[in-house]
């Protein structure tokens, strides 16, 4: 009979050293678990929401003369939980001007946005069409909340062509 000497110490380090491995990456695990647990509901927790009221934000001024100022209120509400502050309010057509207060819009309550829309004199007829920019710290850059249309009509002195060559139409903003 052949006697085999085994090196305990070998078998009990590769032991130790499997278990050790496993222990190291199980907690790795349940740290990285544990981080991300953490980090969303921290991010969650402290977030200003905007929900407006109005129906899907979009309001169309109809057909306008030139030179008549309308107004539309969008009412919003703040559904997050942490004021809301609204820092600029941009698009791309400069007849329409916006008013809206300055200061925090707390968690829950409402606040108000004014659009008035005042074509200037002498603009081309035709229709518009769009997307107004809310800054706020609601959201990382400047989001398209509201969307405004409507259509200048011309003055009743403005004669119509008819078989013009141009086929020139006026659409601002889009």
């Amino acid at each position: 009979m052949q006697i085999v000497y085994v090196n305990a110490s070998l078998v009990n380090h590769r032991m130790f050293f499997i278990t050790k491995t496993k222990y190291f990456r199980m907690k790795q695990i349940l740290l990285f678990l544990l981080l991300s647990t953490c980090c969303r509901f921290s991010y969650a927790q402290n977030m200003a929401q905007i929900r407006f009221i109005n129906k899907d934000s979009v309001y169309d001024f109809g057909d306008a003369g030139n030179a008549e100022a309308s107004k539309y209120q969008f009412e919003f509400k703040n559904t997050g939980t942490a004021g809301l502050n609204i820092t600029d309010i941009k698009c791309d057509n400069a007849d329409l001007t916006f008013q809206w207060r300055r200061k925090t819009v707390k968690p829950g309550k409402k606040g108000i946005i004014t659009v008035t829309y005042t074509p200037k004199a002498g603009a081309d007829p035709g229709s518009f069409r769009n997307d107004v920019f809310i800054t706020s710290n609601a959201t990382d850059k400047p989001y398209p909340f509201l969307h405004i249309s409507g259509a200048i009509m011309p003055s009743k002195g403005d004669a119509v062509q008819k078989g013009s060559s141009s086929g020139k139409q006026s659409r601002r903003g889009h």
